[in-house]
């Protein structure tokens, strides 16, 4: 395997050493999972928070819908009470379908609670991605999402991808890093949007 393989989301998974985790990461993976309630249906994006997200996965009664095999079957051994659905279509790097067969399963669910990531936010561009095919996929699935959260390191606020998501106004919760200047003008205007709540950690 390269070293650059090394640096993948795939290395994420429950057998995988602490020191492994990206604190950034780590933290904004710790507080969202605490927004997961019993009977919600959820969907966990393939991320590296996403992946991040299941080792803090409560062992209760919940709907975890997700496109990552890796996702799919750390969370089905750590939850076993969960409900763990997997979907399938032609699988990429790091174990993630995201053709138009997954696309068409994935809009075929109502979710409770959406996990999402992506290259960039701003009051200007909204969210963003640097695929067109994940930034097509995530709107899908935040249309059809009831409460929309949004897992941000502090080096993507303020910065755009290629293809925008939706619009920031959008997004119910932003959960980022502490370390962010609270005084900078992007987060300024994110505070100042009356739809969005926002979290450091």
């Amino acid at each position: 395997m390269k070293q650059s393989d090394l640096n993948m989301p795939w290395k994420w998974t429950l057998e995988n050493d602490d020191r492994e985790r990206d604190p950034f990461f780590d933290q904004i993976a710790q507080s969202a999972c605490k927004h997961i309630t019993e009977k919600s249906i959820i969907y966990i994006n393939s991320g590296t928070t996403g992946n991040m997200m299941v080792k803090y996965l409560q062992n209760i009664e919940f709907t975890l819908v997700t496109n990552s095999i890796l996702i799919a079957n750390a969370a089905y051994k750590k939850c076993p009470l969960a409900s763990i659905i997997v979907i399938g279509g032609k699988m990429r790097v790091r174990g993630v379908c995201d053709d138009e067969v997954a696309y068409q399963q994935l809009s075929s669910f109502e979710y409770d609670i959406s996990f999402l990531t992506g290259e960039g936010f701003s009051c200007e561009e909204g969210l963003t991605n640097s695929s067109k095919k994940t930034a097509r996929l995530h709107n899908m699935i935040l249309s059809r999402t009831r409460k929309k959260i949004l897992l941000l390191p502090y080096f993507k606020i303020g910065y755009s991808g290629a293809f925008k998501v939706v619009d920031a106004d959008k997004i119910d919760i932003l959960i980022t890093n502490k370390i962010l200047d609270s005084n900078c003008n992007t987060m300024i205007n994110l505070k100042a949007l009356p739809s969005l709540s926002i979290e450091s950690v």
